[in-house]
Formats: C-alpha cells, structure tokens, sequence
C-alpha cells in the first residue's frame, strides 16, 4: 500500500506586538565574501583580508572585521584572528546577512508541534499617534509574551510569509512584555507523507500578510505514520503487513470495493503520537484481501458472476474462476461444480442470465462445451 496519507487541520495563530531588536536579511556584498574566505581558511587576519579580497586597503579590511564582529558572524580567537560563528558559517553558505534594526514589530506564530519554528510572519509596525487614537476608546493589554515567542529568541528563523523571510530576535526589552493582537488570523497546515518523502505545507491570512509556503516538515516516515492510523482504527489486527493489504470481511464490503480490491479507508480525528489530532481524513485506494476462505469463496463467486458475459464451457468456466480469485489465490477454494454455481445463480424468482450461461452447456452439451 503506497497511497498517499494527506492529514490537514487548523493552526491557532497568535499576534504579538513588541518593541525589540530583530535582525533581518539584507542584500550585502562583502561580508558573505569575507566569510567565505574565513571558512575556507578556518580563520582570517586583516592581512589575508587585504591581500585575498580588498587589494592593499588595510583600514577597509578592520572595518569589514568590525562590522562582521558587530553582526555575530565573527569571533575574535586570538590578537588579530578571527573564526566564523556558527551565524558567519550560514552567511558563508548562504550569502544572506541578518542586521539588526530596533523598532515596534508584530509577530506572529504559534505553539503547535507541527511547526519546527513557532514564528510565522514578522512585520514593522507603526505605533499610531495620538489623534489615530483619539475617539477610538481602545484600551492597550501589555502582557508577559508567550513561552513560544521568547523561546525563539537567537535563532535564526526562516519565514512563511511577510516581507521579511529570515529573521533572528535578538532583544525583545528586559520585561519581555508585549501587546497581544486583536485581529483576524486563519492559518491551515496540511502534512502530506508518501514513502518518497514528507512535506508540510502552510496557507491562510495574517492580517495583510499571505501565507502559502512550504515548512520544514516532521520527522516522520510512512510507515510510523500508516500503523499509527491503524492503531487509531483499530485495524492493526487485519492489516497484512507482507502484503501491505487489509483482510477484510466479504460481507462488510460495497460492490465497489469487491470490484477493484481495494477501499478508501475513512479516518474520523486522527492521532499522531507528538503531533496532535487532524481532521476527519481519508486514506485510499487501501489494497483488500478476503478474511477467510469462506470470504474468498464468496468474494470468488460475486467476481465470477460480474465478469460472466456468454456461455461457459467447462475450460472456460475453469479460466474465469483463475481470473476471479487471481488477486487472492494463495487462499482461494477449487472451482465450485457448474451445478453448485448454476443452484445459488438461480434464486427464487425467474431464472438471471448468469443462471443459463452456466446451465444451458450443461443441458444441450455441445462439443467443446462439455457439463460436469
């Protein structure tokens, strides 16, 4: 069973306004070619500076020093040696440089496990003035920020939306207090597994903001994610786990799901451990297998009757009954007597055209349409 498992639900999203220092991604040139140089090297002195990238400008090279210092991305080891930080090694990598700015923000994230990082979107915010304010009778909550915010803290963050897509919070004031927002937010996340890989996806509106961005997604594997379903439906027991099949019931089975062996398995509130509950979902096709050899029997003798189109003689009843029970002949009985399938095709009422394909050979024996 390979089909895809789709688990989707709601995120309860929380905005945030603080004052603080957050640095934010700017488009630089020489300090990612520093730190590519400090990486390759392991360390830098002004001298490689002057001589690798800025041509004899000693005084441009302790700026850049500086500047890189200023920003996290280097570290001074000894008198005139400097090693990239781990922050240097991502610029290095990634050319992008996070500078600090101290102003008013609006964050916005929550605490839900499916998020690696709780900070979704980060964008300035413009304190309104007193006339703004005046008449509007709104009466600002400064409260403690919630243990997701403040935790985020130092880390470098990318973003699913906004203008700003990676960030790090680095100073949110001593207090750490700030001013819970008062708005709409709608945010989905759907969490799609296949044995190829995992991903997650976000979508929905933090006030002006648009999010649709794939996130990093769970460490979890198909299979975990597949028996935990079945743990949750209580079909462990039936699940065939070396012919990746459900062993189901003839009888508990819609003429659709006879026809094809497989079922769209419906999962009402799925658990995953660590990850919490989705919504009502869906898992299909899910191949089937008959539960028991009177269930094979049965589901032999209902496959047979669907594919019976014209006379049968005893070679060619013989090859039907192989391509009925073909997907589960490891458990299916011999071929039923023509008179055994004639006696249960006839039923009470005038004779089916099933009932004839298999009587009348037996009748008017023919050459090549021999009865039993």
């Amino acid at each position: 069973m390979n089909s895809p498992i789709t688990l989707k639900r709601a995120v309860r999203v929380e905005g945030w306004r603080v004052t603080g220092t957050i640095a934010v991604a700017a488009k630089r040139e020489w300090e990612p070619a520093l730190l590519k140089l400090a990486v390759q090297r392991g360390s830098v002195t002004p001298d490689d500076i002057v001589g690798e990238l800025l041509g004899g400008r000693s005084g441009v090279a302790r700026r850049l020093l500086e500047i890189c210092a200023r920003l996290r991305l280097l570290a001074e080891q000894g008198r005139g040696v400097w090693v990239p930080t781990e922050a240097g090694k991502e610029t290095a990598r990634t050319g992008v440089v996070l500078v600090p700015e101290r102003g008013t923000w609006t964050l916005w994230g929550a605490s839900d496990p499916l998020l690696a990082t709780a900070i979704v979107a980060v964008s300035p915010w413009r304190e309104p003035s007193a006339f703004d304010e005046r008449g509007k009778g709104a009466r600002r909550s400064i409260q403690a920020l919630p243990p997701w915010l403040t935790q985020a803290m130092g880390k470098r963050i990318d973003l699913l939306g906004g203008e700003h897509r990676v960030i790090r919070i680095d100073e949110l004031g001593e207090a750490a207090r700030g001013e819970p927002v008062d708005t709409h937010a709608s945010l989905h996340a759907t969490l799609s597994v296949t044995s190829a890989r995992t991903r997650l996806q976000l979508a929905g509106t933090l006030d002006e903001i648009d999010v649709a961005a794939d996130a990093l997604p769970p460490a979890v594997s198909y299979d975990e994610t597949w028996s935990e379903l079945l743990h949750h439906t209580g079909l462990e027991r039936q699940w065939d786990r070396h012919r990746r099949a459900l062993w189901v019931a003839f009888a508990e089975t819609s003429e659709a799901e006879r026809g094809d062996m497989t079922r769209a398995l419906r999962v009402e509130r799925p658990e995953l451990g660590g990850l919490g509950r989705f919504d009502d979902m869906v898992v299909g096709p899910v191949p089937i297998r008959p539960w028991s050899r009177d269930d094979a029997a049965a589901w032999g003798e209902w496959r047979l009757a669907q594919g019976m189109k014209d006379y049968l003689s005893d070679d060619a009843l013989t090859a039907a009954w192989r391509t009925a029970v073909a997907p589960f002949e490891d458990i299916a009985p011999v071929c039923p007597s023509r008179s055994e399938l004639a006696a249960r095709a006839r039923g009470q009422d005038r004779p089916p055209p099933n009932y004839w394909r298999l009587q009348a050979p037996a009748d008017w024996p023919v050459p090549g349409r021999a009865g039993r």
